[in-house]
Parts: C-alpha cells; structure tokens; sequence
C-alpha cells in the first residue's frame, strides 16, 4: 500500500478512499480521461476537478485540503518529471514525491506565491479574465461570482496555513 504523506501529516486513509471515488461513471470530469492522449495535463485536471471543488467549501477537511495543496503544488510547478499518464495512483505517487522534496513548507509557499503573482497582476485585466459579459451585466450574478472567486483563492491561503502557519500571504505580497 502506497502512503500518501506530506512529511508528518499522512491523509493515506483519505486519499485511498477518494481514489475509488475516481472509477466510478459520475466521477466530475470524467470525460478528460478521453483525451489524456493528446496531454498529461487532461488527467490530472481530472483529478483536480475532483478535489479542488470539495477543497473550496469553508468547511473543507484538513485532509482533503491537504491533497488539494499537494495536488495544486504539483500542477504549478507543471507537473515535474511526467510526460505520459499513467493514471490515477501513478499520479499520486509522483505528486506526494514532489510535495515531500518540497516539504511542507515548501507545498504552502507554492500556493502562496501563486496567489501573490496573482494579486500582482493588473487588476482590471485580472477582473476582465474572470468576469463574463453577462455578469457584467447582472449584479447579482457579479456578486455571486466574486463569493465565489473569494472561496476558491481562500482555498489555497487556508491549506497552506494548515502546511505552515509562519507563512503569510501578506508577506508574500508585500515582498
């Protein structure tokens, strides 16, 4: 049995069980399994579709924040060392590697430093990227989209402050 771990906080129980939750036909996304011929990237934004959405809710588990972090991580730094996929456990095996050369501090400054290159782009042409000519028009679903946004980047500050508490993203930002 494979043990997914981040230095000290193991989530192999977890993430054992949400890897069955991968085979089954309702899986979210899982019609970019079709296409992981023509890129790795189609399988692990499969895997992602799984995790981040469940990662977004306030309520999150510290273990499903934790895969979330590693998974993320893994795919910032554009996937090191894959080419092929070689489906889901394969994935996994090589994501918690890379999150435990990277260390837990490590995995929250890559969030982290996501999110500040982020804030530092241009704001309106951030707002343009995110935001639809319908919500634009309709203040309602505006406000809508930005809770949701506000969740979504949460997400990341609050798994990389279950990694390591030290660091913050205000630092990042105004470094």
């Amino acid at each position: 049995m494979t043990d997914y771990c981040i230095a000290d906080l193991d989530v192999t129980g977890f993430t054992t069980d949400w890897l069955l939750t991968l085979d089954r036909d309702d899986a979210p996304a899982r019609s970019l399994l079709d296409y992981v011929g023509e890129g790795y990237d189609y399988g692990a934004h499969f895997m992602m579709a799984n995790i981040g959405p469940r990662a977004t809710e306030p309520v999150a588990s510290d273990e499903e924040l934790i895969l979330y972090a590693a998974l993320a991580a893994f795919q910032n730094d554009e996937f090191p060392g894959r080419a092929q996929w070689e489906g889901a456990t394969n994935h996994l095996v090589a994501v918690f590697s890379h999150a435990n050369h990277l260390g837990r501090t490590g995995v929250a400054l890559n969030l982290l430093q996501s999110l500040a290159e982020r804030g530092r782009r241009d704001p309106s042409a951030f707002l343009r990227q995110l935001r639809t000519r319908a919500q634009e028009d309709d203040p309602a679903k505006l406000a809508e989209h930005d809770r949701d946004m506000a969740q979504i980047l949460s997400r990341d500050v609050r798994a990389a402050q279950l990694l390591d508490p030290t660091i913050s993203i205000d630092d990042l930002l105004l470094s």
